[in-house]
């Protein structure tokens, strides 16, 4: 299957969002260990998390950085990187594959 990159950004499940912070290994850990973050890469002084929904999703990460000492700076969502997209796929074939095994 080819197909440009637009196209494979939008068969991505879920959101990116850009998160600014005052501790970016700590909020790292942190959200690694939440269920509402599908996804979090480290991207110099910003981190990137996939998310399912930015709308409904958000509140809850903020407050839950701020309830562990973590300030946020700014969020925004962006579009999803290729990579991004790469590891979406995989993941959610991992998921069917391991679901189907059952």
């Amino acid at each position: 299957m080819t197909d440009t990159p637009a196209n494979l950004k939008k068969v991505m499940n879920g959101e990116v969002v850009e998160l600014v912070c005052s501790n970016i290994r700590g909020s790292f850990a942190l959200l690694k260990k939440i269920s509402l973050v599908k996804e979090v890469q480290a991207f110099g002084d910003r981190l990137n998390l996939v998310v399912n929904s930015s709308i409904n999703d958000m509140q809850s990460i903020i407050q839950y950085l701020e309830e562990n000492s973590i300030e946020i700076t700014d969020w925004r969502v962006v579009q999803p990187s290729l990579e991004n997209v790469f590891i979406s796929l995989l993941t959610d074939r991992k998921i069917g594959e391991s679901f189907a095994a059952k």
